[in-house]
């Protein structure tokens, strides 16, 4: 018995794919050559796969170094032979449920070279010119890979190209300090780009320029491109409706659960302290840096020598020092500069002709995805201790159809 037990699990079991590599699947990009992977069944019980996956293509110049804080650099390499990296994540706090675990009980994981994206296709790719989903993950702009969520089922169903990416997070992702911008200004050779404090929306925009270059090979019709994100993903799907630098490089768009919230550059710098919001800015970290690191303040140094500093300093002790603690202050700053997102901020942008791109938009919540947020709030929830507060508490919701009705989307 015991024996037919575990042959009959053996045969039911999900079986695992075989992945081959056809050389039909082998394209040549502006990146380097990629070899696409395709997932085959040994048996006839097994569903076959339809869909082509490419992985871990760069579409910019690693951000490390003296690029660190600039604008992506385009990557030109199409006699590279590219390799897959397995999971590659940008430099966060480490989170199961944000798709970058530690494995050695590290708090900070990740690495700066990281702009990557995947491509998901058909199996007919080759014969056919199919609709582009470009993803753009959420995660506070301070968490989430490209590789978090699964897309063959709508790959499939749909019969799209899905391409996913990373893009540079937290305050590596958006930042504001006189060091950065003030010595940056104008010596870019890129139309003042490096005087931008939204770095990771830029990566965004590069990584839809690399699908206008790229993306026929693999299928995909450049001119119909729909960018969606959810959470932050739909906020920087609201940048991207605003921004001019984005323009025309896609056709459609759908924000999950957006905001369009933006800030001054004095507010992300906030060198006095004013915003109570934002406890935390560039200028308050670097100090915490310089105290953590040379034990001195911001003051001792020249502005070229804050410049050396922060460029070469740890990237995860860094972003460390930024999420410290659990207040909103670590949130990532999208910053009304007037180069990436014009000086009127995020908003008021939106709302405005000249930045309007004159094309399809979805916009809403994701269905009680908000209700996780106003199921905490006291005014929707009743908090008592029947007994005594060693106890879990008793929770009743107070109206539950005004709950419903401002939680889903």
């Amino acid at each position: 018995m015991v024996f037919l037990s575990i042959a009959s699990c053996a045969l039911f079991a999900p079986q695992e794919p075989v992945i081959e590599l056809l050389n039909k699947h082998k394209i040549a990009t502006n990146s380097g050559t990629v070899q696409g992977q395709f997932a085959s069944y040994n048996n006839d019980s097994s569903p076959a796969s339809t869909v082509v996956s490419w992985r871990d293509i760069p579409y910019a110049q690693p951000p490390v170094g003296e690029l660190r804080w600039r604008a992506p650099r385009a990557l030109q390499t199409p006699e590279a032979l590219i390799e897959a990296k397995g999971d590659i994540a940008c430099v966060q706090p480490a989170a199961e449920y944000g798709g970058a675990s530690a494995a050695n009980g590290e708090s900070v994981v990740g690495t700066e070279d990281c702009l990557y994206l995947d491509i998901s296709a058909p199996e007919d790719f080759n014969k056919t010119n199919y609709p582009v989903m470009f993803w753009i993950h959420g995660g506070g702009n301070t968490t989430g890979t490209k590789n978090y969520y699964d897309f063959t089922k709508l790959v499939e169903s749909q019969k799209v190209i899905v391409v996913t990416i990373n893009y540079r997070l937290g305050a590596l992702g958006w930042f504001t300090h006189p060091a950065i911008q003030g010595l940056q200004a104008g010596v870019d050779g890129l139309d003042g780009l490096d005087s931008t404090s939204n770095f990771g929306t830029l990566d965004i925009i590069q990584a839809l320029q690399w699908v206008q270059d790229n993306i026929a090979q693999f299928g995909g019709d450049a001119n119909n491109v729909t960018i969606f994100g959810e959470s932050a993903g739909g906020h920087n799907v609201y940048t991207m409706l605003a921004s001019p630098l984005a323009k025309g490089l896609f056709h459609k768009a759908i924000a999950q659960s957006g905001y369009t919230i933006s800030n001054s550059l004095a507010n992300a710098y906030n060198d006095k302290a004013t915003n109570s919001y934002v406890t935390k800015g560039s200028w308050q970290v670097v100090e915490d840096l310089l105290v953590k690191q040379q034990g001195s303040s911001q003051q001792s140094y020249s502005t070229e020598e804050l410049r050396r500093l922060l460029k070469y300093a740890d990237a995860r002790e860094f972003i460390g020092l930024y999420n410290r603690g659990d207040k909103i202050d670590y949130i990532p700053l999208t910053t009304a500069d007037g180069i990436v997102i014009p000086q009127e901020g995020l908003l008021a942008a939106l709302a405005d002709p000249q930045y309007a791109k004159d094309i399809p938009v979805i916009s809403g919540a994701n269905k009680d995805e908000v209700t996780l947020w106003l199921g905490l709030h006291r005014y929707f929830i009743d908090v008592g201790y029947p007994l005594t507060k060693l106890l879990p508490p008793r929770m009743t919701i107070k109206d539950p159809e005004a709950l419903q009705l401002l939680g889903s989307g």
